[in-house]
């Protein structure tokens, strides 16, 4: 439920922002492309969900607000898990040395890129379509090493030779010899 409601909060914030663009800060990252971020609150996260408007096949007309509530998470977030759109890095649980080893060279590399941001943007939020259940997003970080100038997560993955562009389908080969 907590995931729900970080995935309505992203679709609000995102709503708001003059640039479609949700902010958001780091909590951990299973991967380079995996990843779980989470959205300020000081309390307990109420979402209310009205189905005005909303065509739901089980909702009867003139149904009364669905209303969920979390509360808020370690470290002041509720967190949502993230695959960043249009990359696909290498697997920790992987069946090759060299797989498992690029695997957390990326890991790593977001990590630290990801802590010292001074700043985390979401953008081209999916909240439906991930086969696990993950929302689909870009990163925009700025801050930190970079000299402050903002730069895609994806792109930069991509840069360093922790990733390669995806779109679906069959994954990389990343156990074969390059």
């Amino acid at each position: 439920m907590g995931d729900l409601v970080a995935k309505l909060i992203a679709v609000w914030l995102a709503g708001l922002s003059p640039d479609g663009g949700a902010p958001a800060t780091f909590v951990s990252n299973h991967d380079g492309d995996s990843l779980k971020v989470g959205f300020a609150c000081t309390g307990p996260v109420t979402a209310t969900i009205s189905f005005s408007g909303l065509s739901l096949v089980q909702a009867p007309a003139g149904a009364p607000p669905l209303t969920l509530t979390v509360p808020c998470g370690k470290g002041g977030v509720v967190p949502m898990d993230l695959r960043v759109t249009g990359i696909d890095t290498p697997e920790i649980a992987a069946h090759c040395a060299r797989e498992k080893a690029k695997a957390l060279e990326a890991r790593n590399a977001v990590t630290s890129w990801l802590r010292s941001a001074n700043r985390i943007t979401l953008h081209d939020l999916d909240i439906v379509s991930e086969k696990y259940g993950r929302t689909l997003g870009r990163l925009e970080v700025g801050g930190g090493g970079e000299a402050g100038a903002p730069y895609d997560l994806g792109a930069k993955l991509i840069l360093t030779g922790n990733a390669v562009p995806y779109s679906g389908g069959t994954k990389s080969p990343w156990c074969l010899p390059q």
